[in-house]
């Protein structure tokens, strides 16, 4: 049994329960603690995704590559935002997709007033979260520039324009300028 674990995650073996289920089955608490249930005998590549951004995000994969004689649970740490998250497992064999479960919905309530990141940057800027969030920014012609996981974005080095700009379950525009310019509007 291999797991392929990421900076934000932790994977726990869980001692065997019974399941009724020849999938894997997936739970996710309001800790960020998810938890995979894998049926004896299977041996899968498991990766978990998030849906973000009008898409769906690797969050992590598990690789159960040895047969058992007894059900297998995996814990690992999500990152959770406010509002929807939805999660679903993917199982893929030797990299090809075979199957994919259906998601799971966690909801986390709001618990004290967001703060927005700012709409237009000066080069040496750096964009400030209130929290831990994962990240991905996007030039104006939709290609990935960076992607992260972090409170701090230094968007130093960035050429002059807009950019998209996904962070917890939002996507907004920022406009990035030269300290002599001032910003668009």
């Amino acid at each position: 049994m291999r797991l392929l674990p990421l900076l934000f995650s932790l994977v726990i073996y869980l001692p065997a329960f019974s399941q009724a289920s020849s999938q894997p089955t997936l739970k996710v608490d309001s800790s960020g603690m998810a938890t995979i249930c894998v049926p004896k005998n299977k041996l899968w590549s498991i990766n978990v995704e998030q849906f973000r951004w009008n898409k769906w995000v690797f969050v992590n994969r598990v690789e159960i590559d040895i047969e058992r004689e007894t059900d297998t649970c995996f814990v690992i740490q999500v990152d959770l935002h406010e509002g929807e998250n939805i999660f679903r497992l993917k199982l893929l064999d030797h990299g090809k997709t075979i199957s994919v479960c259906a998601p799971v919905t966690m909801t986390i309530i709001p618990t004290s007033s967001r703060v927005e990141p700012a709409n237009s940057y000066g080069q040496a800027d750096t964009i400030h979260m209130p929290d831990m969030s994962m990240w991905e920014l996007y030039d104006h012609y939709g290609n990935l520039v960076w992607r992260g996981n972090s409170r701090l974005i230094p968007i130093r080095g960035l050429e002059e324009g807009n950019y998209y700009f996904c962070y917890d379950n939002v996507i907004i525009e920022i406009s990035v300028y030269h300290e002599e310019h001032r910003a668009p509007k």
